[in-house]
């Protein structure tokens, strides 16, 4: 089974009439620092915010059932569309509208993220470079095994550092297209 085929698995597809205007807000999320100081001496304060879009509206399925669709992005549909809808675990990761024949899909998925860690660190390697860091610290005459396993297990730690970004571009990019793919179709 490849890194695509096992979320997939958990993704429901929905179809169904746009029943509202959709609504359209904003969060703001602000954070800051500094400020300390003793006497004359102050340091700055820096503070940063950052606004995300949000929009949601209600599809009534074709079985009857209504849906909200909260998508973190503006969304161009109204009341009346026919809208297509990929949802995995209860977080709506794509869409497309019929009507005005567009299509959008999250980038950054948690949901892809944690199947392709998994797949990133060759774990038997992995935890053999680690037994044989621990075990010098019991056992004295194997304490140059320590010194060469560091090297060894700081190397695996950048090599799998690289392989995640890799793998999960990959993964997210091949996700999105599948999900896609079976969204237009259904």
């Amino acid at each position: 089974m490849s890194r695509v085929d096992r979320p997939l698995q958990e993704v429901r597809y929905l179809k169904g009439e746009v029943l509202n205007d959709p609504q359209i807000w904003s969060e703001t999320k602000v954070s800051g620092g500094g400020g300390s100081g003793t006497g004359h001496y102050r340091s700055n304060i820096r503070i940063s915010s950052t606004v995300d879009t949000w929009t949601s509206f209600l599809i009534e399925t074709d079985s009857g059932k209504e849906f909200m669709v909260k998508w973190p992005e503006s969304a161009s549909v109204r009341k009346g569309h026919i809208v297509k809808v990929a949802v995995f675990r209860d977080e709506t990761i794509a869409f497309v509208n019929e009507k005005t024949d567009t299509s959008r899909y999250l980038t950054n998925l948690v949901v892809v993220k944690w199947w392709s860690e998994a797949k990133a660190f060759p774990s038997l390697v992995s935890y053999g470079s680690l037994a044989a860091f621990i075990l010098p610290l019991f056992i004295e005459s194997l304490q140059w095994v320590s010194v060469i396993t560091v090297f060894i297990w700081l190397t695996l730690l950048v090599i799998g550092l690289f392989r995640k970004k890799l793998i999960y571009d990959k993964v997210n990019k091949n996700f999105a297209t599948k999900v896609l793919e079976i969204l237009k179709e259904k």
